[in-house]
């Protein structure tokens, strides 16, 4: 499972934040 920060900058399914690009 991807870590909820390590995700795209937009904002996915339950992120809570976007993190880096």
């Amino acid at each position: 499972v991807v870590d909820a920060h390590q995700h795209t900058g937009v904002l996915k399914g339950g992120d809570t934040t976007g993190g880096p690009v």
